[in-house]
């Protein structure tokens, strides 16, 4: 009990406390993605951040039970190429509610292309 009481905190702190800096939006608004920028690390040539992307109403392509998703992404500042980690769907906005499952990235790079949500994303990571 007292290590399932332990992990509690530990979780419980990171997501109350994680401070979300608004990075970008999509065109309609939708789609906000905001950054953490104390969890920046540089691990060799790459550096890691969690981001938060909030849906002002659940994503249906996705599921209706989503409403934001906690992604720690790894970023080539010099091949200008972005790969996911992890990903951790959540129910409510801006990571809260109920966790709705945790998904390994696949490890593969891609390319950023100009004038996404990643791209203002890499670019406050790498400048």
């Amino acid at each position: 009990m007292k290590k399932f009481f332990g992990l509690f905190l530990i979780l419980f702190s990171v997501n109350c406390f994680a401070n979300w800096t608004f990075v970008s939006a999509n065109d309609d608004n939708s789609i906000k993605t905001y950054l953490d920028f104390s969890t920046i690390k540089k691990i060799g040539a790459f550096k890691r951040v969690w981001s938060l992307m909030d849906f002002s109403k659940p994503n249906e392509n996705i599921s209706s039970k989503i409403s934001s998703f906690k992604v720690l992404e790894e970023f080539d500042c010099n091949g200008e190429r972005r790969r996911t980690i992890q990903i951790t769907s959540y129910s409510g906005r801006m990571g809260s509610g109920n966790s709705l499952g945790t998904e390994n990235g696949d490890g593969q790079w891609s390319y950023v292309a100009p004038g996404t949500i990643e791209m203002a994303t890499f670019k406050k990571i790498c400048k």
